[in-house]
């Protein structure tokens, strides 16, 4: 037709970046949150010098909030650089993962997905202190009304397959 090439679902601001890249072999990034279209656009046109660039960029920004999309990105482009740092975080801070609005915020099919991804980088126990606050937060982000502390606790880790949940008091303890 007339020569032009679009690429749907792509931002032109990540295109751009990426093909002055490959021509000057610089990047500016105004901010991490600019990474996740940048890999996108550099994978797509076989960038692979800047693929690992950014996906160094995303590990050394990454926290726990943030690696519920690190482990999407990980997992769509095959980087096991990114999800193995992942798996770093979730060893030091599975919980605030866990309570992050990134983790509330996927479909249950994909909370058990990640769960099965973190469960061998998980310690065999999890201990939950302060259990109503914790219900709380959990229902808050989970958009349910549910007073039942248990069930939320339940839900939350159902990903892990089998666990045993012991409540006492203020504190939920989950083995597996």
């Amino acid at each position: 037709s007339d020569g032009s090439v679009t690429l749907d679902e792509m931002p032109a601001a990540a295109v751009e970046a990426v093909v002055t890249f490959l021509y000057e072999g610089t990047i500016t990034l105004e901010d991490h949150s600019s990474v996740p279209p940048l890999l996108e656009a550099a994978a797509f046109l076989q960038a692979p010098t800047l693929q690992r660039c950014l996906v160094g960029v995303l590990i050394a920004h990454l926290v726990p909030p943030s690696c519920v999309a690190a482990w999407q990105i990980g997992t769509l482009h095959s980087e096991t650089t990114l999800l193995a740092a992942v798996a770093s975080v979730a060893e030091r801070d599975a919980l605030a993962i866990l309570h992050s609005e990134a983790y509330a915020a996927l479909p249950s099919a994909a909370q058990s997905e990640f769960l099965s991804f973190l469960k061998p980088h998980l310690t065999q126990r999890i201990v939950l202190k302060n259990l109503p606050t914790r219900a709380e937060g959990l229902a808050k982000r989970q958009r349910t009304v549910s007073g039942d502390r248990e069930a939320l606790v339940r839900d939350l880790f159902a990903g892990l397959g089998e666990f045993e949940l012991r409540v006492q008091g203020r504190t939920a303890t989950v083995s597996y």
